[in-house]
């Protein structure tokens, strides 16, 4: 899995601040929900060498990925009530909004996708083709957009406005995840899912990106 470890040691040389917790053994997975799935082997790869993971950024929700057990109760929140998928929670930016794990059969099985609580008869963006790349596009993200010390870049910065829309254009933005043209070339199972008519249509904010 040197997804895994080629990301914590570009984190690592980037960031002041990078802390990884106790990992979770197998047979603390064993018997639940998760388990159960084969598309979160990653997943399961990545809580046995850390339970959840914490960027030190200066907006802390941004460098977090769950703990395990944080995941497990999100779970039950938020999975599709008629259990043709579920969707388990890795990150939130704590107003309701989480990056999940497709889990437990169903459409893009295996991917990670927005669930946005306004828009929550189903997920409303892919995100990533699998959690190793979503593990790797993230990290991009943050080493991109972030100083060492946390504090974001202010080109990434949108300036503050005297009249009407308040805040203008910033000077740079990241292209993940919204821009579907960028995610189609650098997460090749993202390009995939895309190009599947079943996917665009479950995914009910996709096509507002083309």
């Amino acid at each position: 899995m040197q997804w895994f470890h080629r990301t914590i040691e570009l984190l690592r040389k980037h960031f002041d601040n990078v802390r990884l917790r106790a990992p979770i053994t197998e047979d603390e997975i064993i018997g639940l929900q998760f388990q159960r799935s084969t598309a979160a082997e990653e997943l399961k790869y990545f809580y046995t060498q850390t339970n959840g993971l914490a960027v030190g950024l200066h907006d802390s929700v941004v460098g977090l990925i769950f703990e395990f057990e944080e995941s497990q109760k999100l779970l039950s929140l938020i999975s599709h009530r008629d259990g043709a998928y579920q969707l388990l929670p890795v990150r939130g930016d704590g107003c309701g909004d989480y990056d999940c794990l497709v889990i437990g059969g169903g459409i893009a099985e295996g991917a990670v996708v927005l669930y946005d609580h306004e828009v929550n008869e189903a997920p409303s963006h892919l995100l990533a083709g699998s959690f190793a790349s979503y593990f790797q596009l993230w990290a991009d993200y943050l080493t991109t957009k972030y100083q060492a010390n946390g504090e974001i870049d202010q080109r990434y910065v949108a300036p503050k406005l005297e009249a009407w829309p308040w805040l203008g254009e910033p000077q740079r933005r990241h292209p993940w995840p919204f821009d579907e043209a960028w995610l189609k070339v650098n997460d090749e199972k993202a390009a995939k899912l895309l190009e599947d008519a079943a996917t665009r249509s479950w995914l009910n904010r996709q096509n507002d990106l083309t």
